[in-house]
């Protein structure tokens, strides 16, 4: 499967094109929603979710991880497992799967 266009991504000013920063400058056109306000809206939404998804899944990574940590922590104490931990961790797990970060 082919990568993705690298970030970071903006909407072309006074258009709705998404274009991409590459060799210090814009340019590389990566997709056009329709100029209507509904197409500006979906540009801009785009490109909120694509610059800001890597950062979205570390923090998902991190907060799992440190979950994980509680229970291992509980359960070396010999204190019983948290049962609302163990749901977060099993959502995250999932979420983390469908948007391709590291569903472990």
């Amino acid at each position: 499967m082919a990568e993705h266009t690298p970030t970071p991504w903006r909407v072309k000013p006074d258009t709705t094109f998404i274009e991409q920063f590459e060799n210090r400058r814009w340019g590389l056109i990566v997709a056009d929603c329709r100029m209507t306000d509904e197409g500006a809206a979906n540009a801009a939404f785009i490109v909120k979710a694509v610059n800001n998804h890597e950062a979205l899944v570390k923090e998902l990574e991190a907060q799992r991880e440190w979950l994980a940590g509680k229970e291992t922590s509980a359960f070396l104490n010999g204190l019983p497992a948290d049962d609302e931990n163990k749901d977060r961790i099993d959502r995250i797990t999932r979420v983390l799967g469908a948007v391709g970060g590291s569903g472990k």
